[in-house]
């Protein structure tokens, strides 16, 4: 069954890879036209690739994204734009990572009540040595939720702000700030080795 279309917004898919097991980030972005020019497909996608540079650089070098994806949601044709990232971008400490599966999860806030107005994302390549008790430590958990926060100033100086999309209400809702709950790990069971490849 297709989705259903979401006016003036695009599902941004960052593609990635972790022991060999895929690491996909899917996020969105409200848009300016309906539908947007190619040229403002090539500038989400330019935004998050150059700030993924920051969310990366806490995490290990063994994690690394090599696509960005922009597709409009307001048409069931698209447009489509992908930036192929070659070679691929790595995470900037230069340590073995945690399995797969170990996630910190980053909270999306858009100011307005309800679980239909707010996302998350999980972040593994977390380095062996910034995890312990269960736990990340503050200063990576920081330097990550940094640069998800340069992401969403970013788009928005981009005129392309950083959304949550309710496929329920058929609707999407701007962010405008990130944040970490707690520093517990969370588990991604389809990113441990032969799952969900």
């Amino acid at each position: 069954m297709p989705l259903p279309t979401i006016a003036l917004t695009s599902r941004v898919v960052v593609r990635g890879s972790l022991f060999g097991q895929d690491v996909e980030h899917v996020w969105a972005c409200k848009n300016t036209a309906s539908p947007p020019t190619e040229a403002e497909l090539v500038s989400i996608c330019g935004a998050f690739q150059a700030t993924y540079l920051t969310i990366m650089a806490p995490l290990s070098d063994q994690y690394s994204i090599n696509e960005v994806t922009a597709t409009f949601l307001g048409a069931a044709t698209g447009p489509e734009f992908t930036l192929v990232i070659s070679p691929a971008q790595q995470g900037g400490v230069a340590s073995p990572s945690s399995p797969g599966n170990v996630a910190l999860c980053v909270s999306l806030r858009s100011g307005f009540t309800g679980r239909r107005n707010r996302g998350r994302k999980f972040f593994s390549g977390l380095p062996e040595s910034a995890v312990a008790d269960n736990a990340v430590d503050s200063t990576t958990a920081n330097n990550v939720l940094s640069g998800v926060q340069d992401l969403i100033d970013n788009l928005a100086l981009n005129n392309t702000p950083l959304a949550v999309v309710s496929y329920v209400g058929q609707y999407s809702t701007e962010i405008t700030t990130a944040t970490c709950v707690d520093l517990f790990v969370d588990s991604m069971r389809r990113r441990l080795s032969g799952r969900g490849r």
